[in-house]
Formats: C-alpha cells, sequence, structure tokens
C-alpha cells in the first residue's frame, strides 16, 4: 500500500509537526538540565581526585534511588497513587544490565570534557529496562556498543552474530 502524500490533509501535517516539536521540546527538558549538570559534576571530578577515583566510586544505588523517585513521582502525579520501590528489593537484579549501563554511562560522560547527554539517549536508556538476565541486546549504535564493550558484565548482553 502506497500513501500519497498529496492526499493527507494539511491540518493532519500540522498537527503531526506540532507534536514532533513537543516531542523535541521534551526531550530537550531532559537533556538540557542534564548537561549543565555535567558542567559542574566535571569540575567536581577534577577537584575530587580525578578519573581514576572517580571510576572507583559505585553508583548503582544512586540509581535505584533515582529510578525509584521517578516512579513515585510519576505515580503520583499520573496515576493518583504513590507506588514506593523498595531499594534493598532482590528484583532489583533483574535490572542489572540497566542499572550498569546507567551507571557506565554517566560515567563516561561525566569524566569525558566533551561528551553531551544527546536528547535521544533517556529513551535508549529506558529500552534497555526490557533485558533481562540471560536475555541479549543489539544495537547499531557505536556509542552504546562501545560502553557495553568495555564493562564485562555488560558485554555478556550483548548479542553476538558469531557465538555458537
Amino acid at each position: 500500500m502506497t500513501i500519497d502524500p498529496e492526499s493527507i490533509p494539511n491540518h493532519a501535517i500540522i498537527k503531526t509537526k506540532s507534536d514532533i516539536e513537543k516531542l523535541i521540546q521534551m526531550q530537550k527538558s531532559i537533556s538540557d538540565p542534564i548537561n549543565e549538570g555535567l558542567n559542574s559534576i566535571r569540575k567536581n571530578v577534577k577537584k575530587g581526585g580525578g578519573k581514576k577515583y572517580r571510576k572507583k566510586i559505585n553508583t548503582i544505588y544512586s540509581w535505584k534511588k533515582f529510578i525509584s523517585e521517578t516512579v513515585l513521582i510519576y505515580s503520583r502525579q499520573f496515576l493518583g497513587k504513590e507506588y514506593k520501590i523498595d531499594l534493598s528489593d532482590p528484583s532489583w537484579s533483574q535490572l542489572d544490565f540497566l542499572l550498569l549501563t546507567f551507571e557506565e554511562y554517566f560515567l563516561s560522560l561525566e569524566i569525558s570534557g566533551n561528551r553531551k547527554f544527546d536528547k535521544n539517549d533517556w529513551g535508549d536508556l529506558l529500552n534497555l529496562a526490557y533485558v533481562q538476565p540471560e536475555k541479549k541486546y543489539w544495537t547499531f549504535e557505536k556509542k552504546w556498543n562501545n560502553i557495553f564493550k568495555e564493562n564485562e558484565t555488560l558485554s555478556k548482553y550483548i548479542f553476538n552474530k558469531n557465538a555458537t
């Protein structure tokens, strides 16, 4: 089936463009503050012992707390209920790939001087919640593949078409 672009009503095109612009603005409302925060974090990394010291800091608990708070805020705002997630719940192990990728990705942003959080990164990261232990993930994006290759635990989640 083919669609003749001339057959699409002008109001539908305008609405679609408006929806796309809103989505881009929402993405920027997330990425811009993150990038601003990265600038101050980078200064603190330089003052606080440098890259080697920063690499030794485990931030998994902080990411669990961030996700838990995000769920709580979202559930209050959109569902009228409070969903609290116990930070010591063993079910967090189902999100190892997501949590480790958050940690590695933000570490790479914090210790590099010029990389920025891209407006599409948030969606990419949240997609990783679907990757459970014993499952594999596949992407063509070099940015993510480089992060996965640098971490032994993350590399186990990566689909390898040459594996037997």
